[in-house]
């Protein structure tokens, strides 16, 4: 039985030690994927909301941003990160895979359908 909690404590501290690494890196892949998803969009017809376009554009480089300063400050971000934060960009990365990169199915149509 003693020797089963060592290899338990053992296995635990080795995923304690993993752990912020591969949540930090989960969370800049999803940016860099968020990204190259919103540039590599396609639009089937030649007919394009300018508003929709400035936020995709924004969106993307934030992303971009984001995953640039995750792999630079790499060693520095990982005694600080954020499992809930990650999560949440999983979130946002299966919804942007789900719109196919498209931002237009992402945002309604007018802004006054957003206000009630």
């Amino acid at each position: 039985m003693n020797e089963f909690l060592y290899y338990v404590h053992e296995g635990l501290s080795w995923l304690a030690s993993v752990m912020p690494d591969f949540l930090l890196g989960t969370r800049g892949v999803c940016h860099l994927l968020i990204f190259l998803f919103v540039v590599g969009y396609r639009a089937p017809t030649h007919s394009h909301r300018k508003a929709v376009g400035t936020v995709a554009g924004i969106f993307a480089g934030a992303n971009a941003a984001e995953a640039y300063r995750i792999a630079y400050n790499f060693t520095s971000f990982t005694s600080v990160v954020q499992p809930p934060l990650t999560l949440v960009m999983v979130c946002v990365l299966f919804f942007v895979i789900y719109a196919r990169g498209n931002m237009a199915r992402m945002l309604p149509r007018r802004i006054g359908e957003m206000i009630p």
